[in-house]
């Protein structure tokens, strides 16, 4: 039978690999590999880079655990951001938002009220990111299938 371990410097370089790789993290992104537990640093503009590089390496062979530790860029306020964000909400075909409220409080993006699907949570939350000063998303959207 195969052995499950695999050297932390075997991973590291596949964690570079995959890193590199993947052309949406960008090169801000840092790895530290540590009996088998990867460590994800940095700094990044957008909340889907900071997925990406968690997507590209929690599935590595011999990867025992995750910590992404990758903060996003601060930003200063836009104006009307919260209506600026609900607008965009509004025209996204994937999501039905006329229930959705949005705060804005310092970089952090509060979202309330109800979608009728996880699959609706999920994109209010991925809407969100778009908007440039948020930083942290609060997504306390209920699901409500009726």
């Amino acid at each position: 039978m195969a052995s499950q371990w695999v050297a932390d410097s075997d991973i590291r370089r596949t964690v570079e690999r995959a890193l590199t790789c993947d052309t949406a993290v960008p090169r801000a992104v840092k790895s530290q590999v540590l009996n088998r537990h990867i460590t994800l640093t940095g700094e990044v503009d957008w909340g889907f880079q900071r997925e990406a590089a968690q997507l590209a390496v929690q599935d590595l062979c011999g990867v025992k655990s995750l910590d992404n530790q990758i903060t996003l860029i601060d930003r200063t306020p836009a104006e009307n951001a919260e209506q600026r964000l609900k607008n965009a909400m509004l025209r996204n075909p994937q999501l039905d938002a006329r229930d959705v409220r949005v705060t804005i409080l310092g970089d952090t993006a509060i979202l309330t009220g109800h979608v009728t699907s996880l699959a609706q949570k999920k994109q209010a939350g991925l809407a969100t990111w778009a908007c440039p000063n948020v930083t942290r998303i609060d997504n306390r959207l209920a699901v409500r299938p009726y």
